[in-house]
Formats: C-alpha cells, sequence, structure tokens
C-alpha cells in the first residue's frame, strides 16, 4: 500500500476535474451504457478499452490509455500523463480525419509542440523552438508532430483535439537506424480503443524515399507524412494491432514504388 499511495502522488492527473463538456460527454456515455445492458441483459464494463502497442526501439508507446495505467508508466518511461480519453473526444477527430495530410512548418506546429512539452512529466529544460519540430501533420483538427528534447530524447505527441489538449505522447530513439536507400523502418507502431481505435505507426526513411504510404486490409490508402529522416501516419481503426501482413506499405522514391509488407519492415 505504501508503494502504491508513493506512485500515485507521482500522478499530475490526480487532482484534473472535468470539465462542463467533459462532464456532459461522460453522461451521454453513461446513459448509452446504461440503454446498452439494459437492451442485451448484459452489464458492459466500463475498462473494455484496450491498447496494444509495439516499440522497435527504446520506449513503448502509450498513446489513448487511461490515466491509472498511464501514470504506473509513468515512473519508468517519463511518459505524458493525460487524463483518460472517452469516446466523446475522439469523435471530432474521427469525424474530420482525412488519408492525406496537411504537412506543417516548425512555426505553424509550435503552439502544439509547446503544449506537449509543458505536460511532459520529467519536465523540458527549455520550451521547443520551431527548430525543434522535425515532423508535423494535420488531419482535420487533429495534429501529431515529432519534436527533439532538449535532452536530445525525441518526442511523438497527439493532439487529437485542441480543446481537449495532448492525447498522448511518448519517446522515442533518436538513434534508430537509418534504412538503406529506398527503404523505411517502423520504429513504434500500435492501437488503442474500445468502439474508437486509433492506430499509429511512426518510423524511419532511407536516403531517396520521397513519400510512404500505408495500405490497409480493404485496400484504403493512407498518405503518411515524411520528413527530416522520419514518416509518421496514424488513422481512425485497429489495424496498427500487428505487425503480420494485415499491413502493406508503398515506399516511393525518383525511380518508382515498391509494396512491401508489414512483417518485411
Amino acid at each position: 500500500m505504501n508503494d502504491l499511495e508513493l506512485l500515485s502522488s507521482l500522478d499530475p492527473a490526480r487532482d484534473w476535474e472535468p470539465d462542463p463538456a467533459r462532464r456532459a460527454r461522460s453522461a451521454a456515455l453513461i446513459d448509452e451504457l446504461t440503454a446498452s445492458s439494459a437492451t442485451s441483459g448484459a452489464i458492459p464494463h466500463p475498462s473494455k478499452r484496450q491498447s496494444r502497442w509495439s516499440s522497435f526501439s527504446v520506449a513503448s508507446r502509450w498513446g489513448l490509455a487511461t490515466s491509472a495505467a498511464v501514470a504506473a508508466c509513468a515512473a519508468i518511461t517519463g511518459v505524458l500523463i493525460v487524463p483518460g480519453l472517452l469516446p466523446g473526444d475522439v469523435d471530432a477527430a474521427y469525424a474530420s480525419w482525412t488519408p492525406v495530410p496537411e504537412q506543417l512548418t516548425g512555426a505553424e506546429a509550435l503552439p502544439e509542440a509547446q503544449r506537449c512539452a509543458a505536460g511532459w512529466t520529467e519536465g523540458w529544460a527549455n520550451p521547443p523552438t520551431a527548430a525543434d519540430v522535425m515532423l508535423a501533420e494535420r488531419r482535420g483538427i487533429a495534429t501529431t508532430l515529432l519534436v527533439t528534447k532538449d535532452d536530445g530524447g525525441l518526442v511523438v505527441c497527439d493532439i487529437l483535439d485542441p480543446a481537449d489538449g495532448v492525447a498522448g505522447a511518448s519517446a522515442l530513439d533518436p538513434e534508430a537506424v537509418v534504412p538503406e536507400a529506398g527503404r523505411v523502418s517502423v520504429e513504434s507502431q500500435g492501437a488503442s480503443g474500445d468502439k474508437a481505435w486509433y492506430s499509429q505507426i511512426v518510423g524511419r526513411v532511407g536516403p531517396g524515399v520521397t513519400d510512404v504510404d500505408v495500405v490497409l486490409p480493404d485496400d484504403s490508402v493512407i498518405r503518411a507524412t515524411t520528413r527530416s529522416g522520419w514518416w509518421l501516419a496514424w488513422w481512425p481503426g485497429r489495424e496498427g494491432n500487428g505487425m503480420g501482413e494485415e499491413l502493406s506499405f508503398v515506399v516511393h522514391t525518383a525511380a518508382g514504388a515498391k509494396t512491401y509488407r508489414g512483417s518485411a519492415l
């Protein structure tokens, strides 16, 4: 119990209180769950949210997780702690999501980078500058970015709905091996959610790679953002759960395009 009490003291979200809009969404969710249980005769468990993330470098991915689960990991990995997201938090992000992103400059994404730094559990000695934003994209209202931390680390940060703040963030290995020319690697991949799943992939690109496309099992194509030797994409869905043969990747170079299965990366 002493260990649990000490661990709970590390959680900066312990005194967090939801705003009226979030309370309203929570109430709507409870009404929906109650209605579902009355119809089916089963009582839905409120903690059905699942997540699965694979990391091929140094740190695990902790996006869209519950506050308690992230708090427990924060003492080990130094991830950003945020209150657990409810389905209402991602509705607007999913509705506005686009398969082709708008690429942002460092200056355009600087406010989001600073919001991410402000919530990082171990703090940033120096606030990020526009030059620290290595990659940034916007899909609808959601912004995802890679930011160089002041200690030389690399952070991937998600802001799905600007009204709700940072949804999740984690550390990547800035020294991850650069693939050979014309190839890409996957450094972090996973999915999280319950009724509304969210998948994301982050990786490195080799010399000569101009674009990367993620092809889902239904042949939907998602254009990744490629910049500064990295590539990144996210989408509504749970296909990011495993590396197997579910996904394929089209790597574009000046010489043309080649398709690879997930297991080849």
